[in-house]
């Protein structure tokens, strides 16, 4: 994802970003900010193939199977091979992993990656007795999407790193453009995705839908929940085929910035200050040369930089932007 509203590139060849698709939400004053929580069983880390990072959250919903969690589809992008670990804190333990073995995904989204439709049920199992609802204590049930003004839960995990824990925030909802649900609160970062908004017993949202849930940390949106959403449970109770996840998504953030190119050893950051190397080609560059970036707000978003398609803020500072 990648929204800025005045970066001035001042490189010989970069080409001035194109506007955002969507109207930038600003900061609304008085608004929470994500800080860390306690591990709560019912939401989880997802990780992606044989790897120990994180790079989105779901939570687990209450069904007759009692293996079932929900997510964002844009979080199984890269398909099935992925795992589930309720109450994640610390680090990957394999013992705790529930391996996703069937996705069941809105035809909206297999047609068309219709962001009214970025969620995915998924079943899960492990070789251990026991479903995934008897180990964290029952699930959430699915809701519908929020009036505005809803008191909403959320716990997620940031992702940049092996092991780490839960972020949470309590924010009321609101409705965002074309008539996404929408909240605002700060420091819902890369990782997030798929969070579930809880309310009382029940999952009402998650962070997904328009923009793969928002290319702004401080304001973030869910696809809104209505009767497809218990069409899809009931169909993944039933235990059918199973569905197919496009391989490809584009969230439209990085619409947002045309050209960026940067030296061999372009160092990042997320929110913190513990900036990694990372390959240039890794944001779509095939350039070597400089583009000079305003530092006038610091950050600029790129979702190349996120396997999971939720943005990076990216602080050009660290990288020698001017």
């Amino acid at each position: 994802m990648a929204v800025a509203t005045s970066l001035a590139l001042a490189a010989p060849g970069c080409s001035r970003p194109a506007a955002p698709t969507q109207p930038v939400a600003q900061p609304q004053p008085g608004s929470p900010t994500a800080s860390p929580v306690a591990a709560n069983p019912k939401f989880g880390a997802v990780f992606q193939g044989a790897t120990k990072l994180h790079t989105c959250s779901g939570s687990v919903l209450h069904s007759g199977s009692g293996n079932l969690i929900l997510t964002a589809a844009h979080c199984l992008a890269g398909g099935t091979n992925a795992t589930f670990v309720p109450g994640f804190a610390g680090n990957y333990v394999p013992a705790n992993a529930w391996q996703i073995e069937a996705v069941y995904l809105d035809p909206r989204w297999l047609s068309a990656i219709d962001p009214l439709a970025d969620y995915a049920i998924a079943r899960v199992r492990r070789d251990a007795p026991g479903t995934l609802e008897s180990q964290v204590g029952g699930g959430l049930a699915v809701g519908t999407a929020p009036t505005n003004g809803t008191a909403v839960t959320i716990t997620g995990y940031p992702r940049g790193g092996v092991g780490g824990s839960p972020i949470g925030c309590q924010a009321s909802t609101s409705t965002g453009p074309r008539g996404f649900p929408s909240l605002h609160c700060d420091g819902l970062v890369a990782g997030t995705s798929g969070s579930g908004w809880m309310s009382g017993s029940s999952v009402i949202g998650l962070i997904g839908g328009l923009d793969g849930g928002g290319c702004m940390e401080h304001v973030s949106y869910s696809p809104p929940f209505d009767g497809k959403v218990t069409e899809l449970l009931a169909r993944a109770e039933q235990g059918g085929v199973a569905d197919v996840p496009p391989r490809d998504f584009d969230d439209n953030c990085s619409s947002t910035i045309t050209a960026v190119s940067v030296a061999r050893d372009l160092k990042w950051g997320g929110r913190g200050s513990n900036p990694r190397p990372m390959d240039y080609r890794a944001i779509g560059s095939d350039r070597s040369d400089w583009c000079s970036f305003s530092t006038a707000r610091q950050r600029v978003w790129l979702s190349r930089i996120s396997g999971e398609n939720r943005a990076i803020p990216v602080d050009f500072s660290v990288i020698g932007g001017e």
